[in-house]
């Protein structure tokens, strides 16, 4: 049998293996479903919105913001996502400039309430007509973006939000979703590896006692 220092060793290896590497390489899986209001919202059920993403080139990514039901998009951070990208290297493009304001943050004053700060925001130029129709749009990442690794947690684990207008209850707020980012197939093959390369180790001192 395996002496219980070789399994602690083992046990913990695998443990450092798992975590380094899903931190280090996740993948976000679309559609995103926008189901979590704020208090704001109470009264209200969802979805309130659907999120796809598809890629235009190496450095760009189609997002639309569908929304659900009755439910529309309205005033600041009316659309919101956390773009996996330094924010000064982020070009927003390809939406309705008659309708919406961009702005590409780095904190603060992207903050939809609730569900913390997101780098990147439409914000809806009129207030008294919310968007019922799906919001597309193009973000761009000089350093490059594919659809899998296009979003990040933001600061309270949220990956995209919005600002919702109920007219079933007269109210506006905020809803957000970050679901859990999958490892990527890579990632856990390497955790893999590294756990047998440790159980042949252990192995090859055995045979030679």
């Amino acid at each position: 049998m395996f002496r219980p220092k070789f399994l602690l060793a083992l046990g913990m290896a695998l443990a450092l293996a798992m975590t380094l590497g899903v931190g280090s390489a996740s993948a976000v899986t679309f559609p995103l479903t926008l189901n979590t209001p704020n208090s704001q919202l109470s009264g209200t059920t969802g979805p309130y919105a659907i999120v796809t993403a598809t890629q235009q080139n190496s450095t760009t990514v189609r997002f639309t913001f569908t929304p659900q039901g009755s439910y529309g998009f309205v005033d600041g951070g009316s659309v919101a996502l956390n773009i996996n990208c330094d924010p000064s290297h982020i070009t927003v493009s390809n939406f309705d400039t008659s309708v919406f304001t961009a702005n590409v943050s780095t904190g603060g004053q992207n903050n939809l309430d609730g569900f913390g700060n997101f780098n990147v925001n439409l914000n809806e130029k009129n207030s008294a007509n919310p968007v019922t129709t799906p919001v597309t749009f193009d973000v761009s990442c000089s350093d490059g973006l594919t659809v899998a690794t296009s979003l990040i947690a933001n600061a309270n684990g949220e990956l995209a939000g919005a600002h919702i207008f109920a007219p079933s209850v007269g109210k506006t707020g905020f809803v957000a979703d970050g679901p859990a980012a999958v490892p990527e197939p890579s990632t856990l093959a390497i955790a893999g590896l590294g756990a047998l390369s440790f159980v042949g180790y252990g192995l090859r001192r055995r045979l030679k006692k």
